[in-house]
């Protein structure tokens, strides 16, 4: 689920074979960690169903909160773009599929570049990991405070957001 949606992995660049294949591996890699916790099998493999759609709500819930920092710093360098005259030029879309003004394009790139310079990603895997020893693979997810947190996620990403471009 974190695939889906975290910035970098989740491009359309990036095929979604190569995708599957990632979560898949890094699946397999962590399972022989999570053996204990696993449900035990049933015959209509209805604790197998829950768990698996457990962990897709759980990993797309830490990779939206990644996917909005980023969000906000697009929309704000967009901002900057109309304001000191860039807004006009189209350029590549990093992330998305719509084209984007070339400062909003190079922003993106670079914030992309630095979280992979400075191995957010296996910050990411670990905090993923360590979500086990809160919740349990049976169990299912609070979405009320799933909620309250993406929605102080994005109330902060925006705050840091216009703090960087108010001198603009």
């Amino acid at each position: 689920g974190c695939f889906m949606v975290l910035p970098g992995l989740s491009s359309m660049r990036v095929p979604v074979q190569v995708r599957l294949y990632m979560a898949l591996t890094i699946s397999v890699a962590v399972a022989s960690f999570l053996a204990p916790q696993s449900p035990e099998p049933s015959p209509d493999n209805s604790r197998l169903l829950l768990a698996i759609v457990n962990e897709l709500i759980i990993g797309a819930y830490f990779g939206l909160i990644v996917r909005f920092y980023l969000l906000a710093l697009e929309f704000i360098v967009s901002g900057v773009a109309m304001t000191v005259g860039f807004g006009g030029m189209l350029g590549a879309p990093i992330e998305g599929k719509e084209a984007q003004s070339a400062l909003t394009s190079f922003v993106s790139f670079a914030a992309l570049l630095m979280l992979f310079m400075l191995d957010f990603h296996h910050l990411v895997l670990g905090a993923l990991i360590r979500t086990y020893d809160l919740q349990p693979i049976q169990a299912l997810p609070d979405l009320r405070m799933m909620l309250v947190g993406i929605t102080d996620v994005l109330y902060e990403s925006f705050l840091i957001a216009l703090r960087l471009g108010s001198p603009f």
